[in-house]
């Protein structure tokens, strides 16, 4: 490079990453009516994590012109690209695996539910919910910002209210979750070590509404609209810009009954495979791609 004029402020090569991030989600979830009008329950989430990352190193015009001409264009990227990590670990920058899989706990939730309301056609219930931070802190591997705010100790109230007209079922859910503050790991600078800071996420307040349509014994839909909104994050004290959050999307549910069901300790015991379409259509700050996907429930 000197041979060529070139200072140490130039633009040798560029390092670029691609981040693909790929979950498989389940969940195990149990209920139990104590009374006629109270019943508990948990619900347990599980996922497989895989991430990949692929690394690729280009160099730029005036390296390329001054590559030693004994070397090869394979041999000189390759010897860039080693340098460039060099670099990269001597920043302070961890070293990238090409790819990582990993079993994930999320955060468990405790549920109790009181119904106050019951009619022929209208139901009212409250559930509380506790949630507790049994999901591991984001690790600095991770490379993607998950929006699901594990990791502390969370406290919920929603109110039911369903409504029966032949064969509609109409729906209006109304909730808050409060998330208490806790400590995270995390780098102020890419040279410092990790150090705990105080971190208070906002709380979220969501409404929605839910009309479902039995089209026959087996075959139902299902046609929903939420809105959700969340408060600024804090950390240390301070308001973290961008962190507020605000989403407007609607849902498609057609339902299939796999199995005919019978009774069973008061459980109907049945398969049910579930097709969606969510479509997030007013947001802020949050992610507003399109999600499709197919479930599979057993009750038993």
């Amino acid at each position: 490079m000197g041979q060529r004029n070139l200072s140490s402020s130039d633009v040798a090569a560029t390092a670029k990453y691609q981040v693909e991030r790929e979950e498989v989600a389940m969940g195990f979830n149990w209920a139990y009516g104590l009374l006629r009008s109270w019943m508990v329950g948990f619900e347990v989430p599980l996922r497989m994590v895989t991430t990949r990352v692929q690394r690729t190193v280009d160099m730029q015009e005036p390296l390329q012109e001054a590559r030693v001409s004994a070397l090869s264009k394979v041999e000189s990227e390759s010897r860039v690209e080693a340098l460039v990590q060099q670099q990269l670990e001597a920043s302070g920058f961890d070293d990238v695996p090409s790819q990582s899989q990993t079993w994930e706990w999320g955060d468990i939730n405790l549920l109790s539910q009181v119904g106050l309301l019951e009619s022929t056609n209208w139901r009212w219930s409250f559930q509380q919910m506790l949630r507790f931070p049994t999901s591991r802190n984001p690790s600095f591997s991770d490379y993607v910002k998950s929006e699901r705010d594990d990791g502390q100790l969370d406290l919920g109230l929603t109110s039911f209210t369903d409504y029966l007209y032949r064969r509609w079922t109409f729906g209006w859910r109304v909730g808050v979750v409060v998330q208490t503050a806790d400590r995270l790991k995390t780098r102020t600078s890419n040279s410092a070590p990790a150090d705990e800071v105080k971190r208070d996420l906002g709380d979220w307040v969501w409404s929605s509404l839910d009309g479902d349509y039995k089209l026959s014994r087996r075959w139902s839909t299902n046609l929903g609209y939420t809105y959700l909104n969340k408060g600024k994050d804090q950390i240390s004290g301070a308001s973290v810009k961008g962190t507020d959050q605000e989403l407007h999307q609607s849902r498609l549910t057609i339902t299939y009954q796999v199995t005919p069901f019978y009774v069973r300790g008061g459980v109907q015991s049945k398969w049910l495979m579930a097709g969606s379409y969510q479509q997030p259509w007013i947001g802020k700050n949050s992610t507003r791609a399109a999600r499709a996907g197919v479930e599979f429930t057993t009750f038993f």
